[in-house]
């Protein structure tokens, strides 16, 4: 084994059973001649304040304790004070953020100890489990947007949807009303919107402009409007096809605007 050239450390193997050098997927720091701590793979890791770590360490100590059902540690791309700082999202219904915080410090270095954690319903898994690093990155902006902020979810549109059967055979088209749902379904999930809207909130206007085929890959957009009536606008897009637009307003049960009364 022999070390690889750059920050990233990287090592590689050499010997009669490989016929070519080959570098390692994970990364090692040496002990000595003989010894080695593995830190993970290559792509999973990070460094907070000279420090490193591992996403699936940090992940496997938050995951360990109890009352997380789930658990994901996420690396923001601001920085505050010139150090990023990790966010921990949690299923944890019966524990609060203080006693996450609580239990991570007798598990991990203090500087991956996160800042903030943040209780949610579930985490973004696909079928089989895994989390992606898309589609975590996608989730954590959306829950931690602000008031004003615009969003951006894929979403892909599964090749099987019962929606499919039967609605133009041999040409199979996405329901526009099902596509507003996915839209719906978007929204919910970003508590800023729910804030802004409203549980229930009212379709103002909605315009479909292409076709939703099945396997589609559709990148939805949810735009603030900053007039007085509060307003999302939204986009529906297959690569650079706007699919559908549209505005959502709030409901009757949405909350007033501060200083609106």
């Amino acid at each position: 084994v022999s070390e690889g050239t750059g920050a990233a450390e990287r090592f590689v193997f050499e010997g009669d059973f490989i016929p070519q050098p080959t570098p390692m997927a994970d990364v090692l720091e040496l002990l000595d001649d003989r010894r080695f701590r593995l830190l993970g793979r290559s792509n999973d890791l990070i460094h907070v304040a000279g420090k490193r770590s591992s996403l699936g360490h940090l992940n496997y100590h938050l995951n360990s304790i109890a009352g997380v059902d789930d658990g994901a540690f996420w690396l923001p791309d601001e920085q505050a004070d010139g150090v990023v700082r990790p966010v921990a999202f949690v299923v944890a219904p019966t524990l609060g953020a203080a006693e996450v915080v609580a239990a991570l410090r007798q598990r991990v270095e203090s500087v991956f100890v996160p800042r903030r954690v943040v209780h949610v319903a579930s985490l973004p898994r696909e079928g089989t489990g895994k989390l992606t690093a898309r589609a975590l990155r996608e989730f954590a902006l959306a829950q931690l947007a602000g008031d004003d902020t615009p969003v951006r979810v894929t979403h892909e549109v599964p090749v099987d949807h019962p929606a499919f059967a039967g609605h133009f055979p041999g040409q199979p088209l996405l329901p526009g009303a099902l596509l507003v749902a996915e839209v719906t379904e978007v929204l919910r999930r970003v508590p800023a919107m729910v804030a802004r809207l409203g549980p229930a909130p009212t379709l103002a206007a909605v315009k479909f402009l292409a076709p939703v085929r099945p396997g589609a890959e559709l990148l939805v957009e949810l735009l603030p409007e900053s007039g007085a009536a509060r307003g999302v606008r939204f986009e529906v897009r297959q690569g650079d096809t706007v699919a559908a637009s549209g505005r959502w307003v709030a409901g009757a049960s949405a909350p007033a605007p501060a200083g609106s009364r």
